[in-house]
């Protein structure tokens, strides 16, 4: 009999109110309604390893904490009163009551602060082993050491996790291969060549990935969906409430969370270098894409770019590794020492080492198409096989049980 195993994820109004848009009938679903069509929605990485768990004997559930329609649907359901100046943490404390979780998972440590993770410790009728998640800059890493266990995608960010003090290990990103069912099975792949995702223009984020992309469209006919976060000069307040999305600065109003925390994701800010990048690449340059659109780009990309986060180093792993791939499309990615244990390089997936190797091999690729395809069609072969969330559950698996037996 596996763990009970509750994950506890935080998503924004920009994924939220498009897609309660797409269904105007919502108010009329149950709880399991709505929440079985926000997962097919395919917002972000949040619930992939439930099913997962499930199937290995766990009993598995997730939460999204700040999606107040639905956690507040959840509420009338289940005959919970709350106050509505605080209902985010009534309705987790009924549902951490409810469900009695053995293992919670926290994906994003910028909401769940310190004070916010002992309330939710608190809020538990039973102790709980609190996992966290973490693959993106820190300036402190002591402030994990509360956590039970860290997760991360690549080895260097276990390395500087564990040189705080705090305990860490090592999960990969993964594939979901139900979303090739949500998406034609005969798309046409219409796009030669494409980056799809996010600048965050902060230290240690993207700066680097900004300036190739300015550089390959310049040399190459790359089209680029995302957004940019630029940086201001504000107050002091204003830096640190500026470090919060708008519906992270609710959030932690609501449950009473204090302290400078980092929050990137300002999605779709269109400051002045995206404007200028629209305007010098008409028709290039493209507002951010989100959930199943952003999987139907990858499914219509010939080649796809990926460039890591400045402060991966030189190591790889971030998720788009996974998603280009399991999509089908022929990925290019920055070279990594770690890349042959992930993908043949070359084989499976193509790699470069600075912008000019990067726009020669997107080239030929463009023009030997049945090189590109077989490459693309060996990266989908390795991603389904082995970087596949079932996979990954088998290998979190052992790390739960370790954790809980103190292995």
């Amino acid at each position: 009999m596996g763990y009970r195993f509750l994950k506890i994820f935080s998503t924004d109004s920009v994924y939220i109110e498009p897609f309660l848009r797409q269904h105007p009938t919502y108010r009329s679903l149950s709880y399991r309604e709505l929440y079985d069509l926000f997962l097919k929605s395919v917002l972000g990485w949040n619930t992939n390893y439930t099913p997962a768990l499930t199937s290995l004997g766990y009993q598995a559930m997730d939460i999204c904490i700040d999606f107040e329609f639905l956690q507040k649907l959840w509420a009338k359901e289940n005959g919970i009163k709350y106050d509505n100046r605080n209902w985010l943490r009534d309705i987790v404390s009924a549902q951490l009551k409810t469900f009695q979780p053995d293992v919670l998972f926290l994906d994003d440590l910028y909401y769940f602060d310190e004070t916010q993770r002992q309330f939710l410790r608190d809020a538990s009728p039973k102790p709980v082993k609190i996992i966290g998640w973490r693959a993106s800059p820190t300036s402190d890493s002591e402030v994990f050491k509360d956590i039970d266990l860290m997760l991360t995608c690549t080895p260097l960010f276990v390395d500087q996790i564990r040189d705080s003090g705090a305990r860490a290990e090592l999960i990969m990103h993964a594939f979901d291969p139900s979303i090739l069912d949500l998406l034609p099975r005969e798309q046409k792949r219409d796009l030669d060549f494409t980056f799809v995702g996010n600048f965050v223009l902060r230290n240690g984020f993207h700066n680097e990935r900004l300036d190739l992309i300015k550089a390959l469209l310049a040399l190459t006919k790359l089209e680029v969906w995302g957004g940019i976060s630029e940086p201001r000069n504000p107050s002091l307040q204003d830096r640190i409430l500026g470090r919060l999305s708008r519906d992270g600065q609710k959030l932690f109003q609501r449950i009473g969370i204090s302290g400078a925390l980092l929050s990137t994701m300002n999605q779709g800010h269109r400051g002045p270098q995206a404007t200028a990048l629209m305007q010098d690449y008409d028709g290039r340059f493209h507002e951010p894409v989100l959930g199943l659109e952003y999987f139907k780009l990858l499914s219509r990309s010939k080649v796809n770019l990926n460039k890591h986060i400045d402060c991966a180093g030189e190591y790889a792993g971030n998720i788009r590794l996974f998603e280009a791939t399991g999509m089908g499309a022929c990925l290019v990615t920055d070279w990594k020492v770690n890349m042959p244990q992930m993908f043949e390089p070359d084989a499976e997936v193509i790699t470069y080492r600075n912008t000019e190797e990067c726009a020669e091999k997107v080239r030929y690729l463009l023009d030997h198409e049945d090189q590109l395809q077989s490459i693309a069609n060996a990266g989908q072969r390795r991603t389904l096989r082995d970087h596949t969330y079932k996979r990954r559950a088998e290998e979190l698996n052992d790390i739960i049980h370790n954790l809980m037996t103190g292995e």
